[in-house]
C-alpha cells in the first residue's frame, strides 16, 4: 500500500482510541450494529465534553455539545429500524438449535429457545432486548478499540441495568429493612416512655395521723 494509505489507516486507528472524539468507523452491517456504533460515539462525545468543561475549554465543549445533539438525532432515527422484527434467518437458526437441544436432552435450553421463537413469531424481539443487545455491542466495540476505563464506565453508567458488565446497585434486603424498622422502634421507645405519653406511677397513700 502507498505511504499515504498507511498514514491514513494509522490516523483512523488513533482517532478510534482517542477518548472524547467520535469514532469514525462506519456501522458494520444492519441497524443493530449501527446502533451500537452510535452509542459508542455518543459516549465518547459526552466524556470529551465533560473533560473539556473541567479544563474550561468552553469552545471545545460547545463543539462537542453540538455533536452530541447530532448523534442523538441519528439514534432516534435509527432506533425503530434496529427494534424491527428479526428475519427468517434467525428463526431457522433457533429452530436448529432447539432441535439439537432436544437431541441432547437439554430441555431447559430447548424451553428457552421455544420462548424465543414464540417472541419472534409474535412480531420480533422486544424493544428492551434490542436496546440491551445494542449496549452490549457498544461495550464490545469499545473494548476492541482499546478504550480506557473512563469510556467503559461512561457506557456502563448510561446503559440499561441488565447490560453485561454493568455494576448493579445493591438493593436493601428484607432483613436489612426489618432491622432498620426494629432499630427505629427501639430508638423511639425510650422517648415515648420518658415523654408525656409515659404512664404515671401510682401515688402512695398518705399516712394518717393518729
Amino acid at each position: 500500500a502507498p505511504p499515504s494509505a498507511r498514514t491514513s489507516s494509522m490516523a483512523v486507528k488513533e482517532e478510534v482510541k482517542a477518548e472524547g472524539q467520535p469514532c469514525k468507523q462506519e456501522p458494520d452491517s444492519g441497524a443493530a450494529e449501527g446502533w451500537s456504533s452510535l452509542l459508542l460515539d455518543l459516549a465518547q462525545v459526552r466524556l470529551g465534553k465533560r473533560k473539556a468543561a473541567q479544563k474550561e475549554d468552553f469552545a471545545e465543549a460547545s463543539r462537542l455539545k453540538r455533536r452530541e445533539a447530532e448523534l442523538g438525532a441519528r439514534l432516534e432515527a435509527l432506533q425503530p429500524e434496529a427494534e424491527a422484527p428479526s428475519g427468517g434467518a434467525e428463526i431457522q437458526q433457533l429452530e436448529e438449535a432447539k432441535r439439537r437441544a432436544v437431541e441432547a436432552e437439554d430441555f431447559a435450553e430447548a424451553s428457552r429457545l421455544k420462548k424465543r421463537l414464540k417472541v419472534l413469531g409474535e412480531g420480533g424481539a422486544p424493544a428492551e432486548d434490542a436496546r440491551r443487545r445494542a449496549w452490549e455491542g457498544a461495550l464490545d466495540l469499545a473494548r476492541q478499540s482499546g478504550a480506557g476505563p473512563d469510556l467503559l464506565a461512561e457506557l456502563q453508567a448510561a446503559g440499561p441495568p441488565d447490560v453485561a458488565g454493568k455494576p448493579r446497585s445493591a438493593a436493601p434486603s428484607a432483613a436489612t429493612k426489618q432491622e432498620g424498622g426494629v432499630g427505629a422502634a427501639k430508638r423511639e421507645r425510650p422517648e415515648t416512655e420518658g415523654g408525656s405519653m409515659a404512664q404515671p406511677s401510682p401515688a402512695k397513700p398518705e399516712a394518717k395521723e393518729v
